[in-house]
This record gives C-alpha cells, structure tokens and sequence, in this order.
C-alpha cells in the first residue's frame, strides 16, 4: 500500500462508537486515508459529502429508523468511492446496484479492509489516470458520472446511469441506453467491462455486460437467463447465475 499519497474519506454511521472504532483501524492499518470528516445522521452526511466532496466513503447501512440508501438517493451524481460496513448481510444487492467497492460485515476483518481500500484506491488512481489522458484520440472519457462514447463525428456523451446493457459485436460494442437508440462504438466489451465495472456493472455472459440496476428478472429456465427493464432477454452463464441468485437471496 502507497503510505506517500493521501485520500480523504468521511465516515458515516449512527453509532459513535463504531466510528471510533473504524478511525482507530484505519489510522493502525490504511495510514494513507485521511479523514475529512464523520457524520451520525442522513442530514448531516449530506452536508458533509456536499461540503468535503471525499473520495471514499464509508458507510453503514442502518441509520436510526432509515438506511443510508435514503442519503445516496438524494445525489444525482456521487464520485466518492463507496465501501458499505454493516452488521446486516441482506442489504448486498442494493449496495451492489451503488457501485461499491467493498460490503464488509461488522466486525470489520482488518484483512478485507485494507483489500477494501486498495481497490477503492487503484480505481480513484485509473480515474485520475484517465482525465490525464483524455486528449488522446479514441480513448473512453470519464468524466465524473458520464462517459464519453467516440462515434464517426467525434463523441457522443452519456451518463453512466442510463447505460443497460452492452453487447459484444466481434471487435466492436454495442451500448443501449435508457430512452435512446443502441450505439455502436468501436471498442471492443472488454474495454468497457474495465471502464463500467465500479459502477456496478456485471459481465453475465462472454458477450454481455449489464447494469445491475436495471434488471427485473432472473431465471433458471433454458440454462439461465435475465430479463432488463426493456423486456431483452439477456443469457447467463452459470457461474453468474449462481452469484446473482445469493445476492437476491441475501435481498429477500
């Protein structure tokens, strides 16, 4: 772990003593986070994201009589990287359609947080690596929530969120969009499988890459498949069937 390079992080749980808790782990154990700021409640958390704009979060999920979904339901857009610290393991598949990075279980193993942190850390890394270069040609651009997709007459910008599903055409992808007609990019699935991975979505099937948020359906039917808010029916293969059926069993 790079000890030189510092990250912000803001804690956030309803119980002080956790936050404590969590402070003394990251100080003994990930030196290279630095806490910005700590918050107890949803009103407080909002304003101290909104004022600090950290680059990770952590986050416990039950928040007095609400859940910290009700905090990350009010942001349009949420750059800081996402890592869940609960005592409930059934909250996994709503953590999932956020992006995280991480869903650790209380209390925290101090192994699987620094693993937390790196991945949190190599993804903020790749992201500044990405705005340094983007005045390169035919490179994917991120910018905060929204990509950049190079098209004939130059780039066609989309945000993240509305992103479905992309489908492996030979050597190139093609992307379907919320309300809007596919695209077909030339860059091929694994280029995109990088680049949407950590912000939740999930490669199903050699061909196809997903955005969970947008699935309605999972079937074992025909060896397995799921079915997208727009009605596609998309295969899957088994190994993901069985780590999507866990996650919406854990959810139920």
């Amino acid at each position: 772990m790079n000890v030189k390079t510092s990250y912000t992080a803001i804690l956030i749980d309803d119980e002080k003593n956790n936050i404590e808790n969590l402070e003394i782990l990251l100080s003994d154990f990930c030196p290279n986070i630095t806490i910005v700021d700590k918050a107890t409640t949803i009103k407080k958390a909002k304003e101290t994201i909104l004022r600090s704009q950290p680059e990770i979060l952590f986050l416990d999920i039950q928040m007095g009589n609400k859940t910290i979904f009700n905090l990350l339901e009010k942001f349009d857009v949420i750059t800081s990287e996402l890592i869940f610290i609960t005592a409930y393991d059934n909250y996994a598949l709503q953590a999932l359609k956020y992006g995280t990075i991480d869903y650790l279980l209380k209390p925290v193993d101090i192994i699987k947080l620094q693993n937390a942190v790196d991945k949190a850390i190599a993804i903020i890394e790749r992201k500044k690596l990405e705005i340094r270069s983007s005045n390169k040609p035919n490179n994917l651009i991120t910018l905060n929530e929204k990509i950049a997709f190079p098209i004939q007459r130059g780039f066609r910008l989309t945000y993240i969120k509305n992103i479905q599903y992309v489908i492996a055409q030979g050597s190139y992808s093609e992307i379907y969009c919320k309300n809007d007609k596919s695209l077909l990019v030339s860059k091929n699935l694994k280029h995109y499988e990088l680049k949407l991975e950590p912000y939740g979505f999930i490669r199903i099937h050699p061909s196809t890459l997903i955005n969970f948020q947008y699935v309605v359906e999972l079937s074992r039917s025909e060896g397995g498949y799921i079915i997208m808010e727009d009605g596609k029916q998309l295969p899957i293969s088994k190994q993901k069937r069985l780590e999507l059926e866990h996650l919406i069993r854990g959810n139920g």
